[in-house]
């Protein structure tokens, strides 16, 4: 995991820049967003993070904030079964499935 973590540290700088505390969110970017979005956070994620979260669900019309209790900013790649619940949880409700498709 570490090799793969070291090789992504370069990015980390604008990581910082595009998602760090204090950084303004292209609002106007995400207000133009028209497909159905969830925003997830961890809860126990850097504590600048649940805000921004809130504030992008808030800017993309339509957007679901979701909380994930106990998990961090690096489930996905440390623990990602642990997002697998809220995801097929997601997957199953009406408005993130294409209603007007049929199968043969």
């Amino acid at each position: 995991m570490w090799a793969g973590l070291v090789g992504l540290a370069h990015t980390l700088p604008y990581d910082i820049e595009v998602t760090g505390p204090g950084s303004v969110l292209p609002a106007s970017r995400l207000g133009a967003i028209a497909v159905p979005t969830v925003v997830m956070v961890g809860s126990a994620s850097f504590d600048w993070m649940l805000p921004s979260g809130r504030d992008t669900a808030a800017a993309i019309p339509g957007a679901r904030l979701l909380v994930l209790d106990g998990l961090d900013h690096g489930a996905p790649g440390s623990n990602p079964t642990a997002l697998v619940p809220a995801i097929l949880e997601l997957l199953g409700e009406s408005q993130f499935t294409d209603e007007g498709s049929s199968s043969a």
